[in-house]
């Protein structure tokens, strides 16, 4: 898990969940990289960080599906 956020107005919300966590690497989307799928959160922008699950810890499973 990792936490992310805590921005008010800047949030997951009710229905985000499995929605990605981004880090953009530059201009276009081709190099952005999916570093979580949401989780959890406790509020919608109320300033407290949402959770959200590290793919990074899944990458063998999802390669292993990937492949077939």
């Amino acid at each position: 898990m990792v936490c992310a956020g805590g921005v008010v107005g800047k949030d997951s919300c009710g229905g985000d969940g499995g929605g990605p966590l981004i880090k953009e690497r530059g201009p276009g989307d081709e190099d952005d990289i999916v570093i979580g799928l949401v989780s959890w959160g406790s509020d919608c922008g109320v300033g407290y960080p949402a959770v959200y699950s590290r793919v990074s810890k899944a990458m063998t499973w999802i390669n292993s599906v990937l492949k077939g």
